[in-house]
């Protein structure tokens, strides 16, 4: 992979501090390989686990509140950690899934309509309308990622990881849950709005470029 590219992470993990499944980042190597991959330019799309668990309040192995924003032992990976809403609106937070300052974006976790879920197996005619979890809401997530680089490509212009997330977890720009301070799972992308504040932010840039070259001749 290069830098730009859009990386998910489909996976969940276990640890031995806490009953339930927590982000794979939470095991050392892991969180490495994922760090590694954003200093590069990678974007990283990662599941946030299927345990029900605050992660504010998760602890490691050494006591330590590592996916809680507000800690001083918070590290970030850089990656973008997604959560799990109901497939209506108002998207209220599932019971399954975990929540927490760390979680950025949010999409359905339930009534996904796919193909090759790795239940019902992988031939092209293997579709189901049930696939949840927030191994459904992530490829969501990281399909509006590789959207919005997309766009940003066509328009000569490429954004990092910290960019991406950014816009992603935007909460001005893109969809509240139905209870924010209750849910914690973040915001669900508005690729429509996303691109059209980037679009008037591109058009002003390009407008000022001319002005600041003339005024560098001046």
């Amino acid at each position: 992979m290069r830098a730009g590219d859009v990386l998910l992470l489909e996976a969940q993990t276990t640890y031995s501090t806490v009953s339930g499944y927590l982000p794979v980042e939470v095991e050392e190597a892991v969180y490495d390989a994922i760090r590694a991959a954003t200093d590069a330019g990678i974007i990283v799309v990662e599941a946030g686990g299927n345990g029900g668990i605050d992660l504010d309040t998760f602890q490691d192995t050494n006591g330590r509140q590592i996916l809680n924003r507000a800690s001083a032992d918070f590290r970030d990976s850089g990656a973008i950690l997604v959560g799990a809403g109901g497939a209506f609106a108002p998207h209220g937070r599932l019971s399954f899934s975990n929540f927490g300052s760390r979680i950025d974006c949010y999409a359905w976790g339930e009534d996904i309509q796919t193909t090759g879920d790795g239940w019902t197996g992988n031939a092209r005619n293997s579709y189901t309308a049930q696939f949840g979890g927030t191994s459904g809401a992530t490829p969501i997530v990281t399909g509006a990622a590789i959207l919005l680089q997309s766009w940003a490509r066509a328009q000569q212009q490429a954004y990092a990881p910290k960019d991406i997330r950014t816009l992603l977890a935007d909460a001005a720009l893109n969809t509240q849950s139905a209870d924010p301070a209750v849910d914690r799972i973040g915001v669900m992308p508005n690729l429509r709005a996303i691109i059209e504040r980037e679009t008037q932010r591109l058009g002003r840039v390009a407008a000022t470029a001319p002005a600041l070259a003339d005024a560098g001749k001046a």
